[in-house]
C-alpha cells in the first residue's frame, strides 16, 4: 500500500477515534446527582425524573452528533433506550455519539477499502458492513430489552405472591407495592421502586401504572395493571385480585416454560443433521467404503 494512503487512514483513523472518545466520555451530572439523592435517601426532584421520559426540541439540539440522526431515529433509540432500563453508564447523548462517529469511522475505512479495490463485491460488501454498524445499536439495545421483558415475566408471579402477602397482612396496595419495591432483587424490583418514585413526587397513581406498563411493554404485567385499575374503580378486594393474578402468572410461567421445552427438539434437528450424523457417518461408513474401493481395484 502507498506509504503516503497508509498514513492518511492512520491519521483519520487516530483523529476520530480521539474526537469520539472526548465526545461520549464523560460523566453524567444530572444522573450522578440523582443516584446520589436516592442513595441518601432523598427524593428525586421531578426535573430528574422526567429527563428520561421524552425528547425535546432543546435535548435534541444538545445531544453530540444528533444533528446527523433523524428525529425518528432518536426517538426509537430513546425508547429502546427505556426499554432496555436505561444503563447508567450508556446515556442517550453517549449512545448518538458513538452511533455517529463509529458510523463515520467505519465508512472512511470503507471508502479507502473500496478506491483501493474497485469491484462490485467489494461496494456491496462495504455498503452492507457501514448499515450494519450503524444499526448496530439499534440491535444490541433491542436484545437487552427483551431479555429484560423475560426476566420482568418471570419475576412478575413471586412480586404478586409478596405482594399479597402484604395485603392480607392489612397494608394497603400502595404500602404493600413499597414494601416490595425495597425489599426485593431484580429487575422488576427495580422498574416497581421508580413507580413508586414516581408517585411520591405527585404524578397520580393511575399515570405510575400506566408509565410503568409502557416502559417495561411485558404482556402480563399490562394485563395485571389494567386489572388493578379496574378493580379500584369497581371497589373490588384487592386481595382475591391479587391471589388470582398470581396463580395466573404462575400458570402462564409454566405454559412458557412447556412451550421452550418442545421446540428444543426442533432446534437441535440443524445440529444433528449437518454436524452430528455427517460425522457419524464418516467415523462409520468410512472404513467399509475404503475396503469396498480396494476390492474393486483388485
Amino acid at each position: 500500500m502507498n506509504p503516503v494512503l497508509m498514513l492518511t487512514i492512520v491519521a483519520a483513523c487516530s483523529g476520530l477515534g480521539l474526537l469520539s472518545y472526548l465526545v461520549i466520555a464523560g460523566p453524567d451530572p444530572t444522573r450522578s446527582r440523582t443516584l446520589r439523592n436516592l442513595s441518601l435517601g432523598r427524593r428525586a426532584e421531578v426535573d430528574e425524573l422526567k429527563m428520561s421520559e421524552g425528547l425535546s426540541n432543546r435535548d435534541r439540539h444538545r445531544l453530540s452528533g444528533a444533528r446527523w440522526v433523524p428525529r425518528g431515529e432518536l426517538k426509537l433509540l430513546d425508547r429502546l433506550l427505556s426499554e432496555a432500563g436505561r444503563p447508567a453508564e450508556w446515556p442517550l447523548d453517549r449512545v448518538v455519539a458513538l452511533k455517529v462517529w463509529t458510523t463515520l469511522v467505519v465508512a472512511v475505512l470503507a471508502l479507502l477499502t473500496v478506491i483501493r479495490m474497485p469491484t462490485g463485491r467489494t461496494f456491496i460488501v462495504a455498503i452492507a458492513f457501514v448499515v450494519l454498524v450503524y444499526a448496530a445499536p439499534e440491535i444490541r439495545l433491542h436484545g437487552i430489552g427483551a431479555s429484560r421483558r423475560e426476566k420482568i415475566g418471570r419475576e412478575l408471579a413471586d412480586i404478586l405472591d409478596q405482594m399479597s402477602i402484604a395485603v392480607e397482612a392489612g397494608l394497603g396496595f400502595e404500602a404493600a407495592l413499597v414494601r416490595v419495591a425495597r425489599n426485593s432483587d431484580g429487575v422488576l424490583a427495580g422498574e416497581l421502586q421508580r413507580t413508586v418514585q414516581d408517585m411520591q413526587v405527585g404524578q397520580p397513581r393511575r399515570e405510575a401504572y400506566l408509565s410503568l406498563a409502557d416502559r417495561t411493554k411485558v404482556p402480563e404485567l399490562r394485563r395485571f395493571i389494567r386489572t388493578i385499575i379496574q378493580a379500584e374503580q369497581s371497589g373490588l378486594a384487592l386481595t382475591d385480585v391479587l391471589r388470582t393474578q398470581a396463580d395466573e402468572m404462575r400458570l402462564v410461567r409454566r405454559q412458557k416454560a412447556e412451550e421452550k421445552a418442545q421446540r428444543i427438539p426442533v432446534k437441535v434437528t440443524f445440529p444433528l443433521v449437518f454436524c452430528i450424523m455427517p460425522t457419524i457417518f464418516i467415523v462409520v461408513l468410512g472404513p467399509v467404503m475404503l475396503n469396498i474401493l480396494a476390492a474393486f481395484n483388485k
